[in-house]
């Protein structure tokens, strides 16, 4: 957040690197090295690929290796509501008007509540740090504080979301059903989770410029209807008996212990 120009530029270098036949996976796999697995550790302290006496850009130097999280398990005497959901792509055309795509059923939890235990390995993480000193000075790499920050990062990552959403669904007509959702959640969901979210719930999308939405919108997605500005332009819906409509993939995460 301080430093978005970095962020920007490294973007930008993976794009110009990338020809025509990179497939979007392997792009964004590359962006996943280099912003969470590109933290150096000393040769002999894990194993990985050996650069200039380190090892770099693999799993056991990915940041989130620090963060341990256990199985989880439904809150004893709860009874979960476990559906399969009648999801559909809704997608927007250039006059505002939202079409329903693409329908398929898929099973998921709509109601209910998980206990698991969450913790933080700070003696990794010091350890990352003193050997990435210079990258995290200009702001290249991420690093966080323990378990309270990564749950407020996730927290206001989601509220960051739902704003999106809001200014996406109020551009489009017939959009009551989403607006109400939206605003029913909002200063309540603090994580999102699950295929649901989408483009916008698992990637960086609502932070980039538009030059290097548009240069994406080029290169990985060549097919979508040019007219459209917005990027993504579609969402995965689910369609409830009631005639509600939901964005998926919204919870609400709480400490309990320490």
């Amino acid at each position: 957040e301080g430093k978005p120009n970095v962020y920007k530029k490294l973007i930008g270098y993976l794009i110009r690197r990338a020809d025509k036949h990179v497939e979007r996976k392997k792009f964004f796999e590359d962006l996943e090295k280099l912003f969470l697995m590109g933290y150096k550790l000393p040769k002999g302290s894990s194993r990985g690929m050996e650069r200039d006496g380190y090892i770099s850009e693999v799993p056991n130097t990915d940041i989130f290796r620090c963060l341990q999280v256990s199985d989880a398990y439904p809150v004893k005497g709860e009874n979960l509501h476990v559906e399969a959901l009648n999801v559909v792509v809704v997608d927007k055309n250039h006059d505002g008007s939202l079409s329903d795509e693409a329908p398929l059923f898929v099973e998921a939890v709509v109601e209910g509540s998980y206990e698991f235990e969450v913790s933080f390995d700070m003696g990794l993480l010091k350890e990352m740090v003193r050997h990435n000193v210079d990258k995290l000075e200009i702001g290249s790499f991420l690093s966080f504080g323990g378990v309270e920050d990564i749950l407020r990062h996730c927290a206001e990552f989601v509220a960051d979301q739902i704003r999106h959403e809001k200014r996406f669904f109020g551009s489009c007509k017939e959009n009551g059903p989403y607006l109400k959702f939206l605003e029913r959640i909002e200063g309540k969901a603090s994580f999102r989770l699950g295929w649901g979210s989408g483009l916008v719930g698992a990637g960086v999308d609502i932070l980039l410029p538009k030059e290097i939405k548009d240069t994406l919108k080029e290169k990985y997605f060549p097919r979508r209807d040019k007219r459209v500005d917005d990027f993504p332009k579609s969402r995965r819906v689910a369609k409830m008996d009631d005639g509600s409509r939901k964005l998926m993939g919204f919870c609400r995460l709480e400490l309990v212990d320490q």
